[in-house]
């Protein structure tokens, strides 16, 4: 799937969240019209970069973070969220720029990064039993913090010795689709849990010095305990 499809899938997935809210639904979906909900958030990432003449293999990571969420109506809610998420991919192999030495070209190496990611998803939820499953869709702008290159926060093959974070683009702005199901914790009032998985798309190229044209994406899999404020 090229990238042009894959943007406009993400786009056609957001704006179709639209037109659904609008449709009849019961009174038991959530989160209700007015509610704000406290998500704390752990999981798993399997992330890999789109390289662009290359290759790269998927590695894994921690995801942890916080989330506000706010219904709109009974099945529209908005998410707001502050996410740690360790990205980045390994066994890349690209040949750099016309003007790149063979020294600077990739093979088998692993490239590894930190981001603070502030996503803002809107989701569709609808009540099936006691189970409420819900898709989101939506932008989200991350902040790189961290980056080693085969282990080493620096490039020991420039004669600068410059950090691996100087080759890595300070953000990215991406695109996430996924879906969550979430059941309520009995004798526990307002509180809820929920398994969420998620895809996210960069469309930013996040190499910055060498030539290359790398773009995040991955899967990413969490546990979210959920409270009513």
């Amino acid at each position: 799937m090229d990238r042009s499809t894959q943007l406009a899938l993400l786009v056609l997935a957001l704006f179709a969240l639209v037109p659904l809210s609008l449709l009849p639904h019961s009174a038991k979906a959530q989160p209700e019209a007015g509610s704000v909900h406290l998500g704390v958030r752990g999981g798993l990432t399997q992330s890999t970069f789109d390289v662009d003449q290359g290759s790269a293999n998927s590695v894994s990571g921690f995801t942890g973070g916080l989330q506000v969420e706010y219904g709109i109506n009974e099945a529209l809610s908005v998410q707001l969220g502050f996410l740690y998420a360790e990205r980045g991919a390994d066994g890349i192999t690209a040949q750099g720029g016309a003007n790149t030495s063979d020294a600077f070209d990739l093979e088998s190496d692993q490239i590894s990064a930190t981001y603070l990611d502030f996503p803002v998803l809107f989701k569709l939820t609808a009540p099936i039993n006691a189970v409420e499953v819900g898709v989101m869709a939506g932008p989200s702008i991350n902040f790189v913090s961290d980056a080693t290159l085969n282990g080493s926060s620096r490039q020991q093959a420039l004669q600068s010795n410059a950090p691996v974070t100087n080759r890595i683009l300070l953000y990215d702005f991406a695109g996430v689709v996924g879906g969550e199901v979430a059941v309520p914790v009995p004798r526990l009032a307002n509180v809820e849990v929920a398994l969420d998985g998620r895809y996210s798309y960069g469309f930013k190229n996040i190499e910055q010095t060498q030539g290359f044209d790398f773009r995040n994406q991955g899967f990413n899999g969490s546990l979210i305990v959920r409270v009513e404020l």
